[in-house]
Order: C-alpha cells, then structure tokens, then sequence
C-alpha cells in the first residue's frame, strides 16, 4: 500500500493545479498536431490559443468558421481527408501559414479564402 504523508500530498496537489491553471488554455510549441475539431472545436479557438507559439493544427473533419478569422505565419495547416473549412456567408478566411493537403476540396461554403499561403503547391481542388 502507497502512503503520501500530507506535505508530499500538498506538493503534488500544488503542482498538479498550478500545472492546469497556467499550461492548459494555450498551446505550446508543439512536436504533434493539435486535431480540429478535436483537442480544439473550432479553427479560431485553436487559433486564438496558439498566440505566438509555432503549432501545427490537423484539421480532420469539415469545421465551420463563421466569423473573419487570420490565421498567422506561426500556424501551419495540415488536412486530412474528410477534413476541410466550411467558410459561412460574408466571412472572410485569411491564411498566411503553411497548408499541407492533397488535391481534394479543403475550403467550402460561401464565404472568401485568401492569404499568404506557404506551400510549394496550391492545387485547383482545394476551392471546388
């Protein structure tokens, strides 16, 4: 049987909250993709919580973005299929990081795409 005597006890239960409070709402520079929808549910969730770290944000399923969203040089863009950006009606979407997908769709909906896309390839597939 493991005993904690009380101040290993508050050790523990001081790092652990402290841990939460201070490293959970934003994401660190990361070694793994962060999932959309997934770890985050909305593109300019994970966006707003990347602020100047350098993440990779895997988008995994169609996520709607339905307000003016930037999406800066710090965050790359990685899709998979059936992944892709549903842009609502009057939105515009402003990408200037990298984009990594094979030639399917990956931005739907009525809204505008444009940007400062870092890719060796922009294919047609992507906007129909």
């Amino acid at each position: 049987m493991l005993l904690i005597d009380q101040r290993s006890y508050r050790f523990i239960f001081a790092h652990v909250l402290l841990t939460g409070l201070f490293f959970t709402p934003s994401l660190a520079a990361n070694t793994y993709p962060y999932q959309v929808p997934g770890d985050y549910s909305t593109l300019s969730e994970a966006v707003a919580a990347s602020g100047a770290n350098q993440v990779t944000l895997r988008i995994v399923d169609q996520t709607t973005v339905t307000a003016n969203l930037i999406v800066p040089s710090n965050v790359s863009l990685i899709f998979n299929s059936p992944g892709k950006l549903y842009i609502n009606s009057g939105v515009l979407l402003t990408i200037n990081g990298s984009v990594q997908a094979d030639s399917y769709q990956i931005f739907d909906g009525p809204g505008s795409v444009s940007g400062k896309f870092i890719t060796p390839t922009i294919y047609p597939e992507w906007f129909f």
